[in-house]
């Protein structure tokens, strides 16, 4: 249940471009800092992938080299 209801609020967030780190607050419902941020970084991504896998979101790499990831 509680992926389920991170990737509701992740397709919602994804209206405009994002990258991972910039959904982490939304993934995770609070500020992620310190020791935590890792993970929860390797976390966002993974459910980024999960959706770009089902075709929900498409990812583009900006002018930086980062990923920004957007709802279909």
């Amino acid at each position: 249940d509680n992926h389920v209801g991170a990737l509701d609020r992740l397709r919602g967030h994804l209206a405009e471009p994002r990258s991972a780190v910039e959904c982490l607050a939304t993934l995770f419902k609070r500020e992620v800092r310190g020791d935590e941020f890792g993970l929860a970084a390797a976390e966002a991504v993974a459910h980024l992938n999960h959706l770009r896998a089902r075709r929900e979101v498409a990812r583009q790499m900006d002018a930086g080299g980062v990923w920004r990831w957007r709802r279909r």
